[in-house]
């Protein structure tokens, strides 16, 4: 609070004031004040001086640490994104994986079923299979007698 004070009493005094020493009189103890005014030690001004002339180092140190400190945030921030992007990559590689496994497993399954015969060639085999049983056992049926063929 005494800084912030200090600073605000540099910019509140005119810098004429700290260059020109018709403004400065030097006053003894008991010396009543010729003009009305902030009275200040010379260990004050030379204070207020160096303070005035270190207020853009401390400015810029200030600023440093902000800068320090969001580069420190953003780069937490960044790294939790990649972190994220990481294993998100990792989840849908695992994903495409167990899928390209199905879908060998398709394949490998449909070509299986197309080696087999088709329904179609059975059910033909089954009315011609058929077909030759009746035919042949009507004819041996007739052989013995037992059904007269026209």
């Amino acid at each position: 609070m005494i800084k912030y004070s200090i600073v605000l009493l540099s910019l509140t005094i005119p810098s004429v004031a700290l260059s020109d020493n018709s403004y400065m009189t030097p006053l003894s103890k008991g010396v009543p004040s010729p003009y009305d005014g902030l009275l200040l030690t010379p260990e004050a001004v030379a204070s207020i001086i160096a303070d005035k002339e270190t207020e853009s180092d401390r400015i810029r140190v200030e600023t440093d640490k902000v800068k320090a400190e969001e580069q420190a945030k953003s780069q937490y921030a960044i790294s939790e994104v990649q972190t994220k992007s990481e294993t998100d990559k990792k989840i849908i590689q695992a994903q495409s994986d167990v899928n390209l496994r199905k879908a060998n497993q398709y394949q490998e399954m449909l070509a299986k079923e197309q080696n087999k015969p088709s329904p179609y060639i059975w059910i033909g085999l089954g009315v011609v299979g058929g077909t030759a049983v009746t035919i042949g056992t009507i004819f041996l049926l007739g052989k013995i007698n037992l059904v007269r063929i026209p």
